[in-house]
């Protein structure tokens, strides 16, 4: 898992820098402390508040690929599943 979470930090790194690496690792401990005390869940949520669209990946970043555009390709085709339609 070490070297899971290694690679990960370092491709986190080379798509947004140090800086976005940084938010990461900070919202990450942010979740794990959200488990045992709500304060923490309300400071994660003003953190990721607090940056800007493209940092999730949204349409007009850098990359257009993300969280944002893998989610509501999810949502296009559960629609389409549940019309009988083929996703546009």
């Amino acid at each position: 898992m070490r070297l899971l979470g290694e690679l990960l930090g370092n491709v986190i790194a080379d798509f947004g820098g140090a800086s976005l690496l940084r938010d990461v690792e900070k919202l990450r401990g942010l979740a794990i402390r959200a488990r045992e005390d709500g304060r923490f869940e309300r400071e994660a949520e003003k953190l990721v508040a607090s940056w800007p669209l493209d940092r999730a990946g949204y349409p007009g970043s850098r990359s257009g690929t993300g969280a944002a555009s893998g989610v509501n390709r999810g949502d296009r085709r559960r629609a389409a599943d549940q019309s009988g339609q083929e996703e546009a």
